[in-house]
C-alpha cells in the first residue's frame, strides 16, 4: 500500500515538475509570436508527455491515427503556414486530447465531448494533481533518502564543472552564454506581468493541464457508445414476432403495429418513385445541357446558374440522404418484402449521383470563366464527401448497417478531408491559377483582382512579378482607402510587402516556418 502511495506521489511530482517547466517553454515560445515552428515543438512535446504517463492509450487506433494526423498538420503548418493549416492542426490537437482521455471513443464528437469534459473539469485536474500534498508522513523520509543519493554526486560535478569552467576558456564561454539566456527566459517569464500576460499563462496553464491530466469523465458517452453497433438489430418484442408471423400466413394487416410498418414501407414505395421520377427529368436536362451541349455564351447569368442553382441542388441531395436515412432506421431493413423499396432507394443514390456529378460541371465551367475562389473550391470538396457519403448509405442500405455506421464513418471522411486541406496551399494555387487568367484581356476582366491581393502574405513575391497586371487597374479599389498613399492596385501591393517585412523582423526562430522564410528571401531579392 505505501509503494503505490509512494509511486502515485512520484507521478505526481513529476507531472507538476513538468507542468511548471512546459508553462516556462509556453512562454518562452509564444509570447510576442505568430504560430510556427513553435506550435510544431510544443504539441510534440504535450504528445510526448502524455505517452510518457500514459502509454496504454497508444494501443487504441483512433489514438494512433489522430496522433499522426496531428503530426501532419503540425508539418504543414511549418510548410504553408496557412489558416486552414492552423485550424486543422488545432482541431487535430482536441480531437487527439479526446481520444486520450477516453482511448475506447469512436465517434468524433464524443473526442469533442470529452476534451470539452477535460476542460470544464480543469479545477479538478488540478485539485487531484496537488493533492499528493496530503500524503502520509512516511513519504517525506523516503524524499530524503533519496536526496541522500543525490549530494555525493551533485558536489562532485559542481567541482568538475568549476574545473572545466576555469581550464577551457571556450567551455567557459558557452556555459556562460547558456547560463545568461536561461536567465533571460526565466526572467522573461515575470517581466511586463500585465494582465493579457496573465490570461496568456494562464491559456498555456490550462493546456497542459488538460494534456497532461487523464479524467475519465466521459463514462457516460463511452457506455452510449458501447450499446451502439455498426449492424442493425431488428426491435422486435415477442408479441411483434408473433403478430409478424400471423401476417406472413394469413397476407392481412391484422394488428395496428404491423399495419404502420406495412403503410410506412409503401409510403416510402410512393415517396422515392415519385422524387426518382422527378430526378429522371432534371438530370436528363443537365445531361442535355451541362454535359453535351454546354456554351458559355448561351448559357444566360452563369453566376445565378452556379450559385443559386447550385446550393439548392445540394439542398436537394442532403434532403434525399436524410430521407433515404429516415426509412431505413429500423425495423423496415428487415422487412421481407421490402425489395422493391431497397431497388428504388438505390436508383435515388445513383441519381443523386448524376446530380452531383451535374453540380461539379458547373462549378468547372464558373471557375472556367471567373477564375477560383475559396466558395467554388469549397464547393468541390464538400460534393467529394457527400458523394462518399452517398456511397456510405448505399452500404448501409445494403448491409442493413446502423445510423451510428454513417455518423462515424462520416466524421472521420470528414475529419480526413481536413488534414487533406491543410496539405495543399490554396492561396498560392488560387493565385497562380487566376493569374494565368490575367493574361488575356478578356479573361482579366472577369477576375477579381482586389481578392486576389488579399490573400496570404505567401503570394506577395508572385503578385509582385506580374504586377503589370495591377499597375493600372483601379477596379474597386476604394475598399482600400483607408491609406491616403493609395490609388491603384499596385500602390497597394507595394505597401503590403513593405508592412509584411517589418513585422516579420519582429518575430525570432519560434515563429520560424518554411513558407514566411521563402516569401521574406524573395522579396528582399533586388
Amino acid at each position: 500500500m505505501k509503494s503505490n502511495i509512494k509511486s502515485i506521489v512520484e507521478i505526481k511530482t513529476l507531472k507538476s515538475a513538468l507542468m511548471l517547466l512546459l508553462l516556462v517553454i509556453f512562454n518562452a515560445l509564444f509570447w510576442n509570436e505568430m504560430l510556427g515552428l513553435n506550435l510544431f515543438i510544443f504539441s510534440n512535446l504535450l504528445i510526448g508527455t502524455f505517452l510518457l504517463f500514459h502509454r496504454k492509450s497508444f494501443k487504441y487506433q483512433t489514438v494512433r491515427i489522430a496522433i499522426g494526423f496531428t503530426f501532419v498538420t503540425g508539418i504543414m503548418v511549418l510548410i504553408h503556414n496557412s489558416i486552414i493549416s492552423k485550424i486543422a492542426h488545432i482541431v487535430s490537437f482536441c480531437l487527439m486530447l479526446g481520444f486520450f482521455q477516453q482511448g475506447n471513443l469512436r465517434l468524433l464528437s464524443s473526442a469533442f465531448w470529452s476534451s470539452l469534459v477535460a476542460l470544464v473539469s480543469i479545477h479538478h485536474s488540478f485539485l487531484e494533481q496537488i493533492n499528493f500534498i496530503k500524503a502520509p508522513a512516511t513519504i517525506p523520509k523516503s524524499s530524503i533518502r533519496k536526496l541522500r543519493l543525490l549530494i555525493i554526486p551533485l558536489i562532485a560535478f559542481s567541482i568538475f564543472f568549476m574545473i572545466f569552467k576555469i581550464a577551457n576558456p571556450v567551455f567557459n564561454k558557452m556555459t556562460n552564454n547558456l547560463g545568461n539566456q536561461l536567465f533571460d527566459i526565466l526572467s522573461n517569464l515575470f517581466v511586463d506581468f500585465s494582465f493579457l500576460k496573465i490570461l496568456f499563462l494562464l491559456l498555456g496553464a490550462v493546456i497542459i493541464l488538460v494534456s497532461l491530466v487523464k479524467r475519465e469523465t466521459t463514462l457516460i458517452v463511452a457506455l452510449w457508445e458501447s450499446m451502439k453497433t455498426d449492424v442493425l438489430r431488428r426491435e422486435l418484442s415477442r408479441e411483434r414476432r408473433v403478430m409478424e408471423m400471423e401476417l406472413l400466413e394469413t397476407q392481412k394487416d391484422t394488428t395496428f403495429k404491423i399495419m404502420d410498418l406495412k403503410q410506412e414501407y409503401q409510403t416510402g414505395i410512393l415517396l422515392i418513385a415519385m422524387v426518382n421520377l422527378l430526378l429522371l427529368v432534371v438530370n436528363g436536362i443537365d445531361i442535355q445541357f451541362l454535359w453535351l451541349n454546354f456554351e458559355v455564351d448561351e448559357a444566360g447569368n452563369l453566376a445565378e446558374l452556379v450559385h443559386e442553382g447550385t446550393y439548392m441542388l445540394i439542398i436537394s441531395i442532403l434532403l434525399s440522404m436524410s430521407i433515404l436515412m429516415y426509412f431505413f432506421r429500423k425495423n423496415l431493413n428487415f422487412y421481407l418484402k421490402n425489395e422493391l423499396l431497397k431497388k428504388l432507394a438505390y436508383v435515388w443514390i445513383f441519381q443523386n449521383t448524376i446530380l452531383v456529378i451535374s453540380v461539379v460541371i458547373r462549378t468547372y465551367y464558373y471557375i472556367i470563366e471567373h477564375g477560383l475562389a475559396y466558395k467554388r473550391i469549397g464547393v468541390l470538396l464538400f460534393l467529394a464527401l457527400t458523394t462518399y457519403g452517398l456511397y456510405s448509405l448505399f452500404v448501409k442500405i445494403k448491409e442493413h448497417k446502423s445510423s451510428f455506421y454513417l455518423w462515424r464513418v462520416n466524421s472521420w471522411a470528414t475529419y480526413a478531408m481536413l488534414v487533406f486541406m491543410a496539405c495543399i496551399n490554396w492561396d498560392m494555387l488560387i493565385v497562380k491559377y487566376n493569374i494565368e487568367k490575367c493574361k488575356t484581356v478578356e479573361s482579366k476582366a472577369k477576375i477579381d483582382l482586389g481578392f486576389m491581393l488579399s490573400r496570404s502574405d505567401q503570394t506577395l513575391p508572385i503578385l509582385r512579378e506580374n504586377r503589370q497586371y495591377f499597375e493600372t487597374d483601379k477596379r474597386g479599389i476604394s475598399s482600400y482607402r483607408n491609406s491616403p498613399n493609395v490609388n491603384t492596385y499596385g500602390t497597394y501591393l507595394d505597401e503590403r510587402i513593405e508592412t509584411y517585412l517589418q513585422e516579420q523582423k519582429k518575430y525570432s526562430w519560434a515563429s520560424w516556418n518554411y513558407a514566411d522564410a521563402k516569401t521574406v528571401s524573395l522579396l528582399e531579392e533586388k
